[in-house]
Parts: structure tokens; sequence; C-alpha cells
């Protein structure tokens, strides 16, 4: 439970793409994606609302209202279909309440009992406080890119790779 309500987890829709062009309007919350401005964004959105078709995208509400979203990008392929890399965008007013723990607690039960998927990974950029997030859920780093971004300013940004075999 958020401290502003009960937290119900549902299948994601198309009704996501407007709370996901108000979260990604959020400052600060570009330095944790690779998408800069414009166009960049809206094919973020974009893609991130495709995914609903196939019901791999999940959205955590309280009273009806989207506080969340947690996909699976699920692969096309037999030989990695049994891998899927995830990503979780939760709104900056319900962080640090538990609406994370409750997306990724219900994306690793989709990924296992809908998908076959026996392994989730993650790409998050260093200094992301969602790291303990997931190392408390038992996700390990796998990967390191030091020179994943490079940022207007001409510096570098560390992506960290990290999966969970799911039992």
């Amino acid at each position: 439970m958020s401290k502003k309500g009960e937290i119900q987890i549902k299948y994601s829709d198309e009704t996501i793409e407007g709370p996901l062009r108000e979260w990604f309007k959020e400052p600060g919350i570009l330095r944790w994606f690779p998408a800069q401005e414009g166009k960049e964004i809206e094919d973020t959105i974009k893609m991130l609302c495709g995914f609903t078709r196939w019901k791999s995208a999940l959205t955590a509400f309280v009273d009806d209202k989207p506080i969340g979203v947690g996909v699976l990008f699920l692969h096309a392929y037999k030989k990695i279909a049994h891998q899927c890399l995830f990503c979780l965008l939760v709104d900056p007013d319900y962080r640090n309440q538990g609406v994370g723990s409750h997306l990724l607690l219900n994306l690793m039960e989709l990924a296992k009992k809908n998908f076959n998927i026996e392994v989730l990974y993650l790409e998050v950029f260093e200094g992301n406080p969602a790291i303990s997030l997931y190392r408390r859920f038992g996700f390990k780093e796998v990967g390191y890119h030091p020179y994943w971004i490079k940022e207007a300013d001409g510096k570098f940004r560390s992506k960290i790779v990290m999966e969970k075999v799911l039992n």
C-alpha cells in the first residue's frame, strides 16, 4: 500500500500513453533514459505502449490513477525467447512507496507464468536510485558499459546490466 492508497496492478492499455508523456516531462527524468528530446521521447512512449498488445505491460494504479508502469520487452526469436529485458517507470509523486516493488513482483510472475521467461534483465544508468530495488529482488550485475551515453556536455555516463534467473 502506498501512503496515498491501495496499489492495484492491471494490464496496461493504450491509455497509459498520457501518463507516460506527463512523467517524461518531469525534471530530471531523462537522466535515466537514453531519449533526449522531442521525437526520441515520443518514440520511447510508442515503443512502451506497443507492448500492451501482447499483455506484457502492467500499470500500477491508486484510486484509478495510473502511478507506474512496467514493461517486458518480449523477444520474437525462439533462441532468445527465454530471456527478457524489462523497464519500470513510477510517477515521481509515488516513488519510495512500494510501487516499484509491486510492479516488479508482478512483472516477474507475468514473465514466468505467461511467457515462460527464465531470465529477466535490465539496463540501468549508474547512480540510479532504483538499483537498490533491483538488488533487493535478487538482480545481480552482469555487465558494465562505462561509455554508454555521451551527454551534450561531452561527459560519458555508464550503464549497468543486471539479471535475475527466475525460479
